[in-house]
């Protein structure tokens, strides 16, 4: 959690771009932290610890094996980089999707 509470800003550009062209640059021009806190989200998705509506699962449903090849630790940093460039229009949909509950769930973790 500590590492989405330090790239919350890059979480949120991602989400909020609108243009695709913008994002694959944004992707580009990511950081090695930021990356691993994209994968870190994804992951938390496939496990189901964080809950995504049917809607955003029917979408993601398609690219179940992209997302599961981001949520690998072994992945390089380089291949890993690439398809998040290929498949942001997922991506932003997904972290789109997944923001608010990461809101909530940081809340709630500082008041306890």
């Amino acid at each position: 959690m500590q590492r989405i509470r330090t790239n919350r800003a890059f979480l949120e550009s991602v989400a909020t771009t609108t243009s695709v062209k913008e994002g694959r640059q944004l992707m580009k021009s990511a950081k090695p932290s930021q990356l691993d806190t994209l994968c870190e989200i994804i992951l938390n998705i496939l496990r189901g610890t964080l809950p995504l509506g049917d809607k955003d699962k029917k979408k993601a449903s398609g690219h179940k094996g992209v997302l599961r090849k981001l949520g690998e630790k072994c992945l390089k940093k380089l291949p890993r980089k690439r398809l998040f460039i290929k498949y942001f229009t997922v991506i932003r949909k997904i972290i789109a999707a997944a923001l608010p509950l990461l809101g909530i769930v940081l809340t709630a973790l500082q008041l306890s």
